[in-house]
């Protein structure tokens, strides 16, 4: 992923820049140089803690959001999206001037700022409340909240946090770490979810580089050492693939970031070849994500994971352990071509044991679609990673590829309709749901269970052979429930990897001391669950028990698989 460059340079001028490269139609450029003027009028005067006219914050997340390709109610909010917290112009006017859309998303930027900032000792609730915990609670709520009303409102937040993340070197250590937390917390899984890696991996390396600079530094040292010196073999491993391989496998290759942004969707998608700079079709892991898979290397007897990964920065060996380290990315014609590459990859080099990712068949949580394997070539690790160019505009941007795509006219109802196609939508309207999750503590546990956790495993249902990603403290139980709903508290059976697990049932009575489901999944498990609706044993200390089990059971009738005799 090419890092977001010349952001200090973001103007109204590369705005505008940015926009006609989707949109060149007259009135658009119009509001957003209306925007641009409300803003700066109400923003006059004011400062930032770089000493840069306040303005330049409001320009760059609107910056941001064009290179996203979203609509322009969206740019215009993010031009706008302080100036009712800060100024005095009102919800109201910005409905006068831009319509009800436009209003609604600063709004609800506005309302997730305040709630973030407040103090406690003024609001007039329980004291329980006036926690600072349960105030991080509340704004959690508000942004989930936001999501279902408009997924646009956490959109232009993410890029507002972004911009602040790029500029929080003017804030005290202290500050820098609080926010860098609660970035790496919140708003990174939410741009996990929301499947908008460019933002994700971003605010993943300015967090880390506020809470851990020390090896921040040193591995942006060796990111670099280790990008120089493999990349002439990268290069020439894909010189060699490329020569090798049948023409019809239609590759359109890679290219620089700067050119998938600058070209026209609709020749892109037409073309049958693009070339670039061969530099670009390969890439070193970025550093929070090797910080991320050095973590994972702890032993459990290992307590403090900081001065472990300081270590580990001294021990060259622990760096080739990382599979996807080093990554080798293609962009086919179509996803027949991706499939054909496989084999041809796997063919020559053979393929490193539970390192075949089938995404594009199963798509993860957050629709992410891809072919990943990884091959070992002169002992170094390589993983590639093939998909189509549509895929590759949505791993990239996510929810916000789906709303560049629409035709006509943006409306919120359109943009929930897309939103509702992710997983994460549907877990979101369970939890709002369910009216068990009475209390701000209940509802903090189950946001962090399955909306921030960002970490994730790949299983196999031996069922049907799917792949299915599941996220990595997941149990037979978890999986039991996200494959079958309502029907996980009818789990009686479940294969693991040939081993069989079963309730134990006597007299009637379910033996819930002994609860086999409880067993944690690790990558590359293979697992098969079986449920019977006549018996119903949720797990104990079940955090969800997913509702309306009468209407479900009717409609899921004819798939349960019934044990065996």
């Amino acid at each position: 992923m090419r890092k977001i460059n010349d952001w200090q340079n973001y103007s109204l001028e590369t705005l505008i820049n940015y926009v006609e490269k989707y949109d060149q139609r007259p009135e658009s450029i119009k509001r957003i140089i209306k925007a641009y003027n409300m803003a700066n009028n109400a923003h006059k005067g004011v400062k930032r803690a770089s000493g840069k006219p306040y303005i330049t914050h409001p320009v760059a997340v609107a910056n941001f959001l064009a290179i996203m390709r979203v609509d322009i109610d969206s740019i215009c909010a993010g031009l706008l999206h302080d100036v009712v917290e800060d100024t005095e112009i009102t919800k109201e006017d910005i409905k006068l001037e831009f319509g009800d859309d436009v209003a609604e998303i600063v709004d609800g930027v506005t309302k997730i700022n305040k709630l973030a900032d407040i103090d406690p000792s003024t609001l007039s609730v329980s004291l329980d409340e006036k926690n600072p915990e349960n105030l991080r609670m509340l704004n959690r709520k508000k942004i989930i909240d936001s999501l279902l009303y408009d997924p646009r409102i956490i959109i232009v937040k993410l890029a507002d946090r972004l911009h602040n993340m790029l500029t929080i070197g003017y804030k005290t250590p202290i500050k820098q770490k609080s926010k860098a937390a609660e970035t790496l917390e919140l708003y990174v899984p939410l741009a996990n979810k929301l499947g908008i890696y460019r933002i994700q991996q971003e605010l993943e390396d300015a967090s880390l580089k506020c809470i851990e600079p020390y090896i921040y530094n040193r591995l942006m040292i060796i990111r670099e050492k280790i990008k120089d010196d493999c990349s002439p073999f990268l290069n020439t491993m894909l010189s060699e693939m490329v020569c090798e391989i049948d023409d019809n496998l239609k590759i359109i290759g890679h290219y620089d970031q700067s050119e998938l942004d600058s070209r026209n969707k609709k020749d892109l998608l037409n073309e049958t070849i693009i070339l670039g700079d061969d530099a670009s079709r390969t890439r070193i892991k970025h550093i929070y994500g090797i910080y991320e898979a050095l973590s994972k290397m702890k032993p459990e007897e290992e307590k403090d994971t900081s001065e472990y990964i300081k270590r580990l920065l001294f021990d060259k060996d622990s760096f080739e352990e990382i599979h996807d380290l080093r990554v080798i990315k293609l962009i086919m014609k179509d996803e027949d071509s991706c499939y054909s590459l496989i084999r041809y990859l796997h063919q020559k080099y053979g393929n490193v044991q539970n390192r075949f990712k089938d995404y594009i068949y199963s798509p993860k949580y957050n629709m992410y679609q891809s072919l990943h394997t990884t091959v070992s070539n002169e002992g170094k690790y390589v993983q590639f990673q093939i998909r189509t160019l549509e895929q590759e505009y949505r791993d990239t941007y996510g929810l916000a590829w789906e709303l560049y795509k629409f035709e006509g006219e943006y409306t919120r109802e359109r943009i929930l309709e897309e939103f509702k196609k992710y997983p994460a939508y549907k877990k979101l309207l369970d939890i709002k749901e369910n009216k068990e999750v009475s209390d701000l503590e209940s509802y903090q546990s189950l946001i962090k269970k399955e909306i921030l956790n960002t970490s994730e495993i790949t299983v196999i249902n031996t069922d049907n052979g799917k792949s299915i990603a599941i996220r990595d403290d997941a149990t037979i139980r978890d999986f039991a429930y996200l494959i079958g709903g309502p029907l996980g508290d009818h789990l009686v059976r479940a294969t693991l990897n040939d081993k069989v697990y079963e309730l134990e049932i006597q007299n009637g009575v379910v033996n819930l001391e002994k609860y086999p489901f409880g067993i944690r999944l690790r990558d590359g498990d293979e697992i098969s669950v079986e449920f019977n609706e006549n018996i119903w044993c949720p797990a104990p200390n079940t955090d969800i028990v997913p509702k309306k089990k009468k209407r479900l059971h009717k409609t899921l009738k004819n798939e349960i698989k019934k044990p065996k005799e």
